[in-house]
């Protein structure tokens, strides 16, 4: 089953523990609090689009997906070195991206993620099976058009290890860069390591 060419098929959780990743990369994302536990998958960004370039988003509702700057179809805005969960990089934080399904009877990974609160848990296992705890600092809905990206690759605290989230919320009425159908806002998450 597909809907816009994703998958709407459940995931289960053995799914999701089966699921391998390189021994540095996230492989896993639980948020306790909400219920989430998702596979983590490396994405980048799009070709561009009328001179703009927009981050891609996991193909199975259940996945979350992990900003992996080397994947890109301009090589020259390609980075040298890959921002990883738990690498001392203080400068850049790790982006996380999946999808809301608001005005659908299906569940997607973050319809919920408006509701986190601030201290709660962000659980990213690496594919060695070690885990790195994040604890959420600020959760924001913002207008689309408002959408800082270059907030959102940053830390929210000056020399924290940041973790941010990104997913749609709001009503079916805006386009996307590439003129597809989106909701017009955005839940903005900024967590730091612990």
């Amino acid at each position: 089953l597909k809907k816009d060419g994703v998958s709407i098929e459940t995931v289960s959780d053995n799914d999701v523990k089966s699921h391998s990743a390189d021994q540095k990369a996230p492989k896993t994302l639980n948020i306790p609090s909400l219920g989430i536990y998702s596979r983590v998958l490396p994405l980048g960004l799009l070709a561009p689009n009328n001179n703009v370039q927009q981050l891609d988003v996991p193909k199975n509702i259940s996945d979350s997906g992990w900003y992996d700057c080397t994947i890109n179809p301009v090589a020259a805005n390609r980075c040298a070195q890959k921002k990883l969960p738990n690498d001392g990089n203080t400068e850049f934080a790790n982006l996380i991206d999946g999808h809301s399904c608001e005005g659908f009877s299906y569940k997607c990974v973050f319809n919920d993620l408006s509701k986190v609160k601030e201290n709660s848990e962000i659980i990213i296992e690496l594919g060695s099976g070690e885990k790195i705890t994040y604890k959420v600092k600020k959760v924001i809905t913002v207008p689309l058009s408002e959408v800082d990206m270059a907030a959102m690759m940053r830390p929210i605290t000056k020399g924290g290890e940041g973790l941010n989230i990104i997913t749609c919320a709001g009503n079916w009425t805006a386009k996307d860069s590439r003129g597809q159908e989106t909701l017009d806002k955005r839940v903005e998450v900024f967590a730091i390591k612990e």
